[in-house]
């Protein structure tokens, strides 16, 4: 009688999880420009900016209508699961934050034409966050 009983447990748990793995689609970045905004968020309150990301074949390039927050210039790029690698090409002065600049890894979520790029850093104190939108 526990046998019986335990079968269909057994059968729901392996069934929910293949939907889930089925449901994650991998993300893919078209050649595009992406337009939005970024912030550095202290408890959930920082400066915004108005930001342009354009990718193409691996590369990116950018602006953000603040200099330097956050620093965008150009480079490479590569994805990797739910998460995007960039590697910044440009050489920066010192008279700013450099962990501003768009380099290193960020959390990636897509969602049609929206993509969310997100890092957390000293633990968990300060996130940096682009909200962005395919033209």
């Amino acid at each position: 009688m526990r046998r019986l009983l335990i079968l269909p447990l057994i059968i729901m748990i392996s069934s929910s999880c293949k939907k889930s793995s089925e449901s994650a689609k991998p993300v893919v970045l078209d050649d595009a420009t992406y337009k939005g905004t970024f912030q550095r968020k202290l408890d959930t309150y920082g400066n915004i900016s108005n930001v342009q990301l354009n990718f193409s074949s691996g590369k990116f390039s950018g602006t953000s209508d603040q200099g330097k927050y956050p620093g965008i210039c150009n480079g490479t790029f590569s994805i990797k699961g739910d998460s995007i690698e960039f590697m910044n090409a440009c050489v920066w002065t010192a008279e700013f934050d450099w962990s501003l600049i768009l380099g290193g890894s960020f959390a990636v979520k897509q969602n049609g034409n929206d993509l969310r790029l997100s890092r957390k850093y000293m633990n968990g104190k300060y996130e940096d966050v682009y909200l962005l939108t395919k033209q």
